[in-house]
């Protein structure tokens, strides 16, 4: 059974929310580096891995979650301290695969709950939020390694300085707005921008039919 942290579910689901509200909202506006990057850094994996102990049924699930949220951890604190290529590539590889991780696991439980309650409807926004995250982490994977992929960070080289532009090239790639302001430059970043788009109509296409579905049978 779940792990006990003294939240309820609702509860739990409100402060996974508001981690990636201040993960959007904050995060980008702090400098890489220093004291107060590593602080929200912690406190987002924090409130992330308190999340996966409640939607994590059994021990089993639960060390599976810890696989996905150790290295993430890790690699939150490297990043905000250091600029080695390896780093940035961990960071990028371990944020990318936790956040698909927790994605999965509130899928998981949307479609297996039988009626809508407030804990669902928050942890299917959250699932956006985390496609998001994801997908911006696999955008900075693939300008890292092989710069001028976007036009994005080609010009800098440095994708440390532009995890804002990076978070906002994947919400509008995701939306399908298309701004036309960045840009996929190579056939890899190509390919990714498609799936991203398709995957996020994909979903909200999926996700409204499931909460209607549901709330007409209750």
């Amino acid at each position: 059974m779940a792990i006990d942290f003294g939240l309820s579910r609702e509860g739990l689901a409100w402060a996974l929310l508001i981690s990636l509200i201040i993960a959007f909202g904050v995060g980008p506006a702090i400098p890489t580096g220093g004291g107060p990057s590593i602080f929200l850094n912690i406190f987002i994996a924090f409130a992330l891995i308190t999340n996966l102990a409640a939607i994590s049924d059994g021990k089993r699930l639960w060390l599976t979650s810890l696989l996905f949220a150790v290295p993430m951890f890790i690699a939150n604190i490297l990043f905000a301290v250091s600029d080695d290529s390896w780093v940035s590539r961990f960071f990028f590889v371990s944020l990318a695969a936790f956040s698909a991780y927790v994605a999965a696991l509130l899928i998981q439980g949307i479609f297996s709950h039988k009626s809508v309650d407030t804990a669902l409807l928050i942890h299917s926004i959250c699932v956006y939020f985390l496609m998001v995250v994801t997908f911006a982490m696999l955008h900075g994977l693939v300008d890292h390694l092989s710069p001028g992929s976007y036009n994005i960070v080609g010009a800098s080289g440095d994708v440390r300085n532009h995890l804002s532009d990076l978070f906002y090239f994947s919400v509008v790639t995701l939306t399908t707005l298309g701004y036309g302001d960045f840009l996929p430059l190579s056939q890899a970043a190509k390919t990714l921008v498609s799936i991203e788009a398709l995957t996020g109509q994909l979903y909200l296409t999926v996700i409204v039919a499931r909460l209607v579905g549901l709330h007409i049978a209750t």
